[in-house]
């Protein structure tokens, strides 16, 4: 961070407002490097600038004589109403017409605050024509703080009835599949099929291309690696299920998952607790059992790989919703089936080892 504003400030020296240019420039010179702790820096930077334009916002602010906002009254608001309803709608749908359709365009004519560049840039131009001698300088920066103030107000306000309005929300949240073998390649085929954005990540090579293949969203490269989760967009997961051969792997994978990214679910499967790795664990972490039972991921995987399993459904009303309210982790041994998803009214949900079941849902399982 002091080698940027150090480049800032030398390139300055020698010639006035070359900074920006010598600083972004440094930026691209730097980029083609091999950093050790990117993703840290990342993060400690957009600190610095969530820092830097709060403190600019207010000194321009300070700057910014209320009086003015009043003497461009109510001619300066319907300025405003003409460039937040006309002129910025029609650039949108002038501009983004094959990329968008028409729902779309609608969401981004309507969400387009104004912010830090148009107010420091007007208070950059108000200052050099108050010196210059033209006396209406003023409204050019009246008029750009009064933009602010109703976009951020009224945009921001509305922006997700807006998007809802549009049909534009995503969906819940996208999941991520931790091990492209068989069985991760059957669950992640089964949610893709009912609707949901999901992403396999492995570091076999082999399982990447097969899932590739069976046209899944993949990602290759090692789960524990920060830089592979950020390129499966773990920022936008709902869902990690870990579910390679390794427990330990699954283990940690969900524990970074949710303490760094704050995945709100998380689900590792692990094998048989005599072998280490215990349930408990799991619950430490805020995380929940995968599959509501310790399960052979290996023999599963060569299950399905043999073709040896069916996909199955059941509906659980009367006494086959209490059979299955029953049942306990340590009950569940019976390693010829294992839950995958629950179908109810209002969506599909992955089965863990707290689930709670209802008459009506649908159970959909793999059994050998």
């Amino acid at each position: 961070f002091a080698w940027v504003l150090a480049t800032f400030f030398v390139s300055n020296l020698f010639e006035s407002d070359t900074g920006i240019l010598a600083a972004v420039i440094a930026g691209f010179a730097v980029q083609r490097e091999n950093i050790p702790q990117l993703n840290a820096l990342k993060k400690f930077k957009g600190q610095l600038s969530i820092l830097f334009i709060s403190i600019l916002f207010v000194l321009i602010s300070a700057n910014l004589d209320l009086n003015q906002l009043f003497q461009v009254g109510f001619n300066g608001i319907l300025v405003v109403l003409i460039v937040v309803l006309v002129v910025r709608p029609l650039a949108v749908f002038t501009s983004l017409e094959a990329k968008f359709g028409f729902r779309e365009r609608l969401l981004v004519s309507w969400i387009g605050p104004k912010g830090i560049v148009s107010a420091s840039v007007a208070s950059l131009f108000t200052l050099i024509l108050t010196k210059q001698g033209f006396d209406e300088a003023y409204v050019v920066e009246a008029m750009v703080f009064l933009t602010i103030m109703i976009t951020v107000t009224a945009q921001g306000m509305s922006a997700r009835r807006v998007a809802a309005a549009c049909d534009c929300l995503e969906k819940g949240g996208s999941i991520i599949v931790v091990g492209a073998n068989a069985l991760g390649r059957t669950l992640a085929t089964a949610f893709k099929e009912i609707g949901r954005d999901v992403t396999l990540v492995d570091n076999n090579k082999e399982h990447c291309l097969i899932s590739q293949e069976d046209d899944l969203q993949t990602v290759c490269g090692n789960a524990l690696d920060s830089i592979v989760l950020e390129n499966a967009n773990i920022s936008k997961a709902s869902i990690l299920i870990a579910t390679t051969a390794n427990s330990e792997v699954n283990y940690l994978v969900c524990q970074m998952a949710k303490e760094h990214y704050q995945v709100p679910e998380v689900y590792p499967a692990i094998d048989s607790p005599n072998k280490g790795l215990h349930h408990n664990l799991v619950d430490e972490i805020g995380g929940n059992l995968a599959y509501a039972k310790p399960v052979s991921i290996q023999a599963w995987k060569d299950a399905v790989e043999e073709d040896t399993v069916k996909i199955s459904d059941m509906v659980l009303t009367g006494k086959g919703s209490k059979f299955i309210q029953d049942l306990k982790i340590e009950s569940m041994a019976d390693d010829s089936w294992i839950p995958l998803i629950i179908k109810r009214k209002n969506g599909y949900f992955f089965i863990h080892a707290d689930q709670e079941w209802s008459d009506g849902d649908i159970l959909i399982f793999l059994s050998k």
